[in-house]
């Protein structure tokens, strides 16, 4: 891996990204709170036997847990009119660039885990994709959600080249002694990182 390897986030010029970029941090959204509905949907998997096969209270221990991860979306394509029209309200906004390595090592280091997307003609067939010992769903949700809900994309959106760094799969460390003051909020988490994890802001020209 090159040593200056980037990936990049592009931004709408609004207050919360002004902030995050001043004061150094990134926002990791609930699931449900993404811009596309079909993106990391629960609703797939609630007609699915291994799922209809839960109590009631581990049905509300899923939900709880799928409401408990953040997700936070980077691209590795630094260019492109997709990015900025549909991320950047049609280049008013601006375009952050990260330096990958150090930003993939801190987060790493404190919990939060990182794949690329699988972009799919097709629907996830998530039985197949986890096996058919059904018995074993319960203690394998995380990787459920992870590999069948959360990385998938239907292929016309493979064009943003897209990398997801996730918490919620593992307990964040550290979170209490202060190496990473996550805040929580409504919709997601504020995590800081390491300013030097920041190699470049570009503005769109509107």
């Amino acid at each position: 891996m090159c040593d200056n390897k980037l990936i990049y986030k592009y931004y709408p010029c609004n207050t919360f990204s002004i902030d995050s970029l001043m004061f150094g941090y990134l926002w990791f959204s609930n699931p449900s709170h993404l811009n596309d509905p079909f993106d990391c949907n629960l609703s797939h998997v609630l007609n699915l036997p291994f799922y209809q096969a839960y109590t009631e209270d581990w049905k509300k221990i899923v939900a709880e847990k799928f409401e408990s991860f953040g997700i936070c979306c980077f691209s590795h394509d630094e260019v492109g009119e997709h990015f900025w029209s549909l991320y950047a309200n049609n280049y008013s906004g601006f375009r952050v660039s990260f330096d990958y390595n150090k930003l993939q090592k801190y987060l790493i280091g404190v919990g939060i885990v990182y794949e690329p997307i699988d972009y799919r003609d097709t629907p996830i067939d998530i039985e197949k994709e986890m096996g058919h010992d059904q018995s074993d769903y319960i203690h394998r949700l995380d990787k459920v959600l992870k590999k069948c809900i959360f990385r998938k994309k239907a292929n016309p959106w493979k064009v943003e080249n897209e990398e997801r760094f996730f918490m919620g799969l593992v307990p964040i460390n550290n979170i209490d002694e202060g190496t990473c003051l996550a805040i929580k909020e409504e919709k997601g988490y504020k995590v800081p990182i390491p300013l030097d994890c920041v190699k470049e802001v570009v503005v769109g020209h509107n």
